[in-house]
């Protein structure tokens, strides 16, 4: 018979297989072959929990069965504790009872099964789990459509600092000394004022000869008495206005940097995904390659080396 695989810091508490017994009647009929594949892989994890007095199990029944009478072994690891009959029921009742309360998180599983299949290469085997739950998982959940494509997202992440920077200047634009556009509050439009078709009242000189004039010139002397303001010097030409401000011409200014790096997508079958999922991790060992953008360009260029137009030759 095969030696029970109990964990270094369960074996001060084995003991032999048939000085204990399961529960008589115990109503939880667990997945005897499932446990008994667990116990092969991984061992015993956990001790049984016996109730002293009568050598019965209160936690830990199935685990006894499938090691017994599926693999064979002589012992097991089991606490006793000295606890009445009432006690030891209500432990074993509670503790099947917790399992049927315990629920799923679809989303949260399906991203937990994801993730062990991407460090696997798709293999869930030891885990409970079949692909084909996973496929469903991620139907159900929605996440489908993203995971069909997500092995082939994060292929580089672009350097975008240069294009941000170019596509949002931290400055404004020089304003046009020619536009005599009134100025905006910051922040927004300029508050509205209703027209009550009253004129408004006015103040100071009636005659336009009082108006006030510049106080100084162009060239900074002052003003004569009484000269006259300036006119706006408005561009009102034929010809494009080409002064401070004016839009410059293509070529002209700063430039968007060439972008280099692209993402790229696309919608595949569950098979094909896992095809070139497998296809991708043996490039990358075969060729000591670090991410899949590499890997996945390495196979193609291998193959455009291997394999020749039909119209090459033509």
């Amino acid at each position: 018979m095969p030696d029970p695989k109990i964990i270094d810091s369960l074996q001060q508490h084995q003991v032999p297989i048939d000085s204990i017994k399961p529960w008589p009647g115990n109503p939880n009929q667990g997945d005897i072959d499932d446990i008994a594949s667990s116990l092969e892989e991984f061992g015993q994890w956990r001790p049984a929990v016996v109730q002293k007095s009568t050598g019965q199990i209160c936690i830990g029944n199935s685990m006894w069965i499938a090691a017994k009478e599926k693999l064979g072994w002589t012992g097991i690891a089991a606490i006793l504790v000295d606890i009445d009959d009432v006690a030891a029921r209500k432990m074993l009742a509670r503790d099947n009872r917790s399992r049927d309360k315990a629920t799923y998180n679809d989303f949260l599983l399906a991203d937990f099964l994801n993730e062990l299949s991407d460090l696997t290469g798709g293999d869930l085997d030891g885990s409970g789990w079949e692909p084909t739950d996973l496929d469903d998982l991620l139907k159900s959940t929605g996440a489908l459509a993203a995971d069909t494509t997500s092995f082939l997202t994060t292929f580089t992440e672009p350097d975008t600092s240069e294009a941000a920077q170019a596509l949002a200047p931290t400055t404004a634009p020089a304003a046009n000394p020619f536009s005599h556009a009134p100025q905006q509050p910051a922040g927004g439009m300029p508050p509205h004022t209703p027209n009550t078709g009253t004129p408004a009242p006015q103040t100071g000189a009636e005659d336009p000869s009082e108006a006030a004039a510049p106080t100084t010139t162009d060239d900074g002397t002052p003003a004569a008495p009484g000269a006259a303001a300036a006119p706006n010097p408005v561009h009102t030409g034929p010809e494009p206005y080409t002064g401070p401000g004016a839009p410059a011409s293509a070529g002209v200014g700063p430039q968007l940097p060439t972008a280099s790096i692209t993402n790229v997508g696309w919608a595949v079958t569950l098979e094909q995904r896992d095809t070139i999922r497998n296809a991708i991790k043996l490039s990358k060992e075969t060729n000591s390659l670090d991410d899949a953008a590499a890997a996945i360009t390495a196979i193609c260029q291998t193959y455009l080396d291997t394999h020749t137009p039909a119209d090459a030759d033509a």
